[in-house]
């Protein structure tokens, strides 16, 4: 018998588990190729090993207390070596700023296309985007199963971020090829509340948001994918004409350095293949890099105690997310990853390769693809920083 290694966040919380499921801190830490197994009795002289640790540190903070971006940070250096030096970038009376922001880049249009709902890095991108001035959230979309239910918690959250001003609408509750996903409970759907108390969608559509916000500004929008690629499958397959008027596609998600089905690929494995040769593919947050910008306790204590409705807001989410997925060593900001990219290219590495998924809903390196931009490196502790003093200042927009 064979499994994973997999672990909760440290050395005395070790289990099995089987399947290709890493957990944020050891993913960082792996090989970039392969997935590391071990027998039976090699997981129980681990799970020993666990234990004696436990034991010795009975004292001392649990492991959701414990591990912090830079726990993270020192695995990966002891795997993959010296990191690259960090970027330049400088705080201003609190704001980041970084040099191409500095000269004049105008703000990034984006719509967002989200599966919000069933992990909070979703809410926390959203957030962030919300509140940067480089970043114009022009619509945002959803995605994955029960899509209404979760435009209903994107319809709440821009009440709560003071921004009813923008559209957003369902998508396509369907893979792009007809078949469902089986409907699950969307975790986070109770922050939604009342229908009579939240903004109604713009459309009831998806691919009609799309057509009015790109049409009003051609050329000139983002489109932000953080959830399966769907959507905007769809809008380049039936809608050819309007998908070259996009400025560019951004993705989190795949991993194309190991045989691993990451949740958004898998999702919509047919989707994300149609995306990644539609050639407006521009950049790829991969699961090995993004899987870094781990957000510990410490950061989610500091966001409640900040009092404001953002740090409420994000508190409820995470106490619904943390009942349906049990304890963790705090959410990891996958999905803010695009938006980090657009805000600030500076703070990641990457290099052209084209993409391609096979059958098995794993991402590939395809020479034959049209090259973009893939995550092979992030500076993390910078995009941490970002990240954080972003949300702890975020406010609602006055009405």
């Amino acid at each position: 018998m064979t499994g994973c290694l997999y672990t909760a966040g440290s050395l005395d919380r070790l289990s099995l588990r089987t399947g290709t499921c890493l957990s944020p801190v050891w993913a960082a830490a792996l090989p970039r190729s392969g997935v590391i197994k071990v027998t039976l009795s090699a997981a129980l002289s681990l799970l020993l090993l666990g234990t004696a640790v436990s034991a010795a540190t009975a004292s001392a903070p649990q492991p959701y207390d414990i591990v912090t971006p830079a726990d993270a940070e020192r695995m990966a250096e002891l795997t993959f070596g010296p990191r690259q030096p960090p970027v330049d970038v400088n705080m201003i009376a609190g704001a980041w700023t970084t040099i191409a922001t500095q000269a004049g880049r105008k703000p990034a249009k984006v719509i967002i296309d989200t599966d919000i709902g069933s992990d909070i890095d979703d809410a926390i991108a959203i957030i962030f985007a919300l509140s940067r001035p480089e970043i114009d959230v022009r619509a945002i979309t959803t995605s994955r199963f029960e899509v209404k239910q979760r435009a209903a918690i994107v319809s709440r959250l821009l009440q709560v971020m003071g921004r009813t001003d923008v559209p957003f609408a369902s998508g396509s509750p369907r893979m792009v090829n007809g078949a469902t996903l089986p409907d699950k409970p969307v975790n986070q759907y109770a922050f939604a509340g009342s229908e009579a108390d939240r903004p109604p969608p713009a459309t009831a559509d998806a691919q009609e948001l799309f057509r009015r916000v790109i049409e009003a500004d051609p050329g000139e929008v983002w489109l932000v994918l953080i959830g399966p690629m769907t959507n905007a499958a769809l809008l380049v397959r039936d809608h050819p004409d309007l998908a070259r008027r996009l400025k560019g596609i951004v993705v989190m998600g795949g991993e194309p350095t190991r045989a691993f089905a990451e949740t958004n690929i898998r999702n919509d494995p047919q989707a994300a293949e149609i995306v990644c040769r539609s050639g407006w593919l521009k950049f790829v947050g991969t699961y090995d890099v993004t899987v870094r910008l781990l957000m510990p306790k410490q950061d989610m204590d500091r966001l409640r105690e900040s009092g404001t409705a953002v740090g409420r807001a994000l508190e409820t989410l995470q106490t619904l997310w943390r009942v349906d997925r049990g304890m963790k060593p705090g959410p990891v900001a996958f999905d803010a990853c695009p938006l980090l990219w657009l805000f600030a290219p500076e703070l990641f590495h990457t290099t052209n390769q084209g993409l391609s998924v096979d059958g098995a809903a794993v991402m590939r390196v395809a020479p034959d693809a049209p090259a973009t931009a893939v995550t092979t490196d992030i500076d993390v502790r910078n995009a941490h920083r970002v990240l954080i003093d972003t949300l702890l200042g975020a406010r609602p927009r006055p009405n």
